[in-house]
């Protein structure tokens, strides 16, 4: 769908907003304020809270899935995926976009909580098939167990990042390549 600027405004402003706030907490009102117009105003963009965050997720997704693209594409080593995992922490202090994705999906609305699912199950299908694709193919099914183990660390740096600190996450990280670049050299 294509948005007025206006409209695009409200999108990452609200992106913020949902970020910090989660959806139960966050006030329509504070997000029409924080773009320069009352939230009537607001509704002439978006029917309703569902419709904002729904248009904000598209959103997320669309930003962190480029993210991962990229980071996988600039990679130069052997067996990808160690700088997606590297950037995880700072790129969740950094970016309202992957703040936003985690909090929704390790805390959907209960209404929207198959549709946040969804998204974010595409988006983590999306870096293994990355992954996937950049990995050398000898054995297919090692390479399917890479790919799930890899998506299974993803995952737990995506909770250690929203609901741990910093030196967990440096700890797991470290724990994790090492496990899985053991169980890819111990194949080939």
């Amino acid at each position: 769908m294509e948005l007025s600027p206006s409209a695009q405004r409200i999108r990452a402003i609200a992106v913020e907003h949902f970020a910090e706030h989660g959806y139960e907490g966050a006030s329509l009102n504070l997000i029409a304020t924080a773009a320069g117009m009352k939230k009537a105003s607001l509704y002439f963009h978006f029917a309703n809270k569902d419709q904002l965050f729904l248009t904000a997720l598209e959103h997320a997704l669309a930003t962190e899935t480029e993210h991962a693209t990229h980071t996988f594409e600039a990679e130069a080593a052997t067996l990808p995926g160690l700088d997606y995992l590297t950037a995880i922490g700072a790129r969740y202090d950094e970016h309202a976009s992957l703040r936003f994705l985690l909090r929704a999906a390790y805390a959907p609305p209960a209404a929207l909580r198959d549709t946040v699912a969804q998204g974010h199950g595409q988006f983590l299908e999306h870096i293994g098939e990355t992954l996937r694709a950049r990995l050398p193919q000898p054995n297919a099914s090692r390479t399917n167990t890479l790919v799930e183990a890899y998506l299974g660390a993803v995952d737990s740096l995506h909770v250690e990042v929203l609901f741990g600190n910093d030196e967990h996450l440096d700890r797991r990280r470290t724990a994790l390549w090492s496990v899985l670049t053991g169980f890819w050299e111990a194949g080939n």
